[in-house]
């Protein structure tokens, strides 16, 4: 694993959320989303069921709404950049879009840049060479978090290519601003050391 931190600025940008919405070809309800997921073996709650509802987009992506009731398991924990619904909706989003009912392994992303601020939606595009861009959104659509080139696979297909060849490293770039990136810093060093 190689990774690069940055104290930066984070993420500029606002997406037209309403936009999306009103463009979207379908919208999954919560009910659905997960009862499709649990019917594929791919079980997330109660604390991972955090999409209220997702609009399916005409470029391919998918706009993930969160719950505001979500479940918090571990309430000492709502200090993340990232809660865990937020992530656990932009992993459900990659299986609603890719899996086709199989297990995903992740194998690599390129980019990560966080800032500060409440996600209340996650916005799953596709990006470049089969990977995935997602966004993670406040209310009024500012871009809190991004992830580029999140590139996943069936888990599968992933153990048969590491049992053929030698796996390569993983690159990642994070950057982020403030306490975080400066915690996550100290901890790569720390273990590096």
């Amino acid at each position: 694993l190689e990774a690069r931190i940055s104290s930066a600025g984070g993420p500029a940008g606002r997406i037209d959320v309403d936009g999306l919405k009103a463009a979207s070809t379908e919208v999954l309800e919560h009910a659905r989303i997960y009862g499709d997921l649990a019917r594929n073996g791919l079980g997330f709650g109660p604390y991972l069921e955090g999409v209220a509802r997702a609009f399916r987009l005409a470029g391919g992506g998918l706009l993930c709404e969160l719950r505001e009731d979500a479940p918090q398991q571990d309430w000492f924990r709502k200090n993340l950049a990232l809660p865990s619904t937020a992530l656990g909706a932009a992993w459900q989003a990659l299986a609603l879009l890719t899996a086709g009912g199989e297990p995903l392994a992740l194998t690599g992303v390129s980019r990560v840049l966080v800032s500060n601020g409440d996600v209340a939606a996650v916005l799953c595009q596709p990006g470049s060479d089969g990977a995935y861009d997602l966004s993670f959104l406040d209310a009024a659509g500012g871009i809190v978090a991004r992830c580029a080139g999140v590139a996943v696979v069936p888990v599968a297909r992933f153990i048969a290519a590491a049992s053929v060849s030698t796996p390569q490293p993983a690159k990642a770039v994070a950057q982020g601003s403030g306490e975080t990136a400066d915690r996550l810093a100290r901890e790569l060093r720390r273990i590096a050391a």
